[in-house]
């Protein structure tokens, strides 16, 4: 995350403190990263406080989960007056077509049709904590689904094995795997221009994994369209997203013979071939 937010002209500065008293207001974002330890009651005030801005808005939160770690009542209280839930569990795709045939709790996850996401692509993710947008307590806060699982998952115990089926048919449901929650602020003639964001992902494999390295999946760029919108970076713009090419068909098509041929076809052939036209073309000319 630290070299996505780098490439695209982010400065980053790790909060170390044991005890988070406040959010600086000069920063544009802050990141909860996957968390292992709850959150103490005034360090969430802190975050309410950055977000708050002074009755300004105009700031942004980014919370990772990871399924792997212990439940935490006290953020999971904080994000659910943003309008998300988290529950405990891991998911688990029962659909052997939408997962991975060795890890069930690996799997696609899908753009949900907006302006963000339309030219995206599908997810791949792990290790996601059960995530839903519901509705917050104020009215000046909206959620909208970025990503969304399939109906066929369900809420599994952490650690189970991919052969795990106890479950039922009435437990596969849709879960939402990265949510925006956007608080409208009000200026002095109470107009709502600023606002601030809390973006919720439900795995950290959205961006701390292999899968963000392929070309073809869109962890890397719902990520940065984000980050983007909760810092309040205009949408125009290039974004720079690196990614690995892992196209299989192409690579197996390339071995030690194909690369002699095509050294020899445009360090020998096509300059003689050129070579020749030249001499060509001058003697006409000259004899013409």
């Amino acid at each position: 995350l630290v070299e996505l937010l780098k490439d695209n002209n982010y400065e980053v500065e790790t909060i170390s403190d044991q005890i988070i008293k406040s959010v600086s207001s000069d920063y544009d974002i802050a990141v909860i990263m996957a968390p292992s330890i709850d959150f103490m009651g005034e360090e969430l005030d802190a975050f309410s406080a950055f977000l708050d801005n002074d009755g300004k808005q105009g700031k942004g939160l980014m919370y990772f989960g990871d399924a792997s770690n212990p439940a935490l009542p006290n953020l999971s209280e904080f994000l659910v007056e943003w309008g998300i839930e988290v529950n405990d569990g891991i998911l688990f795709e029962t659909d052997s077509k939408s997962r991975s045939s060795s890890d069930p709790c690996t799997m696609y996850v899908y753009p949900v049709s907006n302006d963000v996401t339309n030219e995206m692509s599908a997810c791949i993710v792990g290790y996601s904590v059960p995530m839903l947008a519901v509705a917050p307590a104020d009215q000046a806060i909206t959620t909208t689904e970025y990503m969304m699982t399939n109906k066929t998952v369900v809420v599994a115990p952490v650690g189970v094995t991919s052969d795990w089926s106890d479950y039922k048919e009435d437990d596969k449901a849709q879960f939402a795997g990265v949510i925006q929650s956007k608080r409208m602020g009000a200026d002095a003639d109470g107009k709502t221009d600023n606002q601030s964001y809390v973006m919720a992902f439900a795995s950290v494999e959205y961006i701390q994994s292999q899968w963000a390295e392929y070309s073809q999946l869109a962890n890397k760029d719902i990520t940065l369209a984000c980050a983007n919108i909760a810092a309040g970076v205009s949408e125009q713009g290039i974004s720079f997203v690196s990614k690995t090419i892992t196209n299989s068909s192409f690579a197996s098509s390339v071995n030690a013979g194909g690369v002699s041929v095509i050294r020899l076809i445009f360090m020998l052939f096509i300059p003689v071939i050129m070579i020749a036209a030249g001499i060509y073309i001058y003697i006409r000319r000259k004899n013409a």
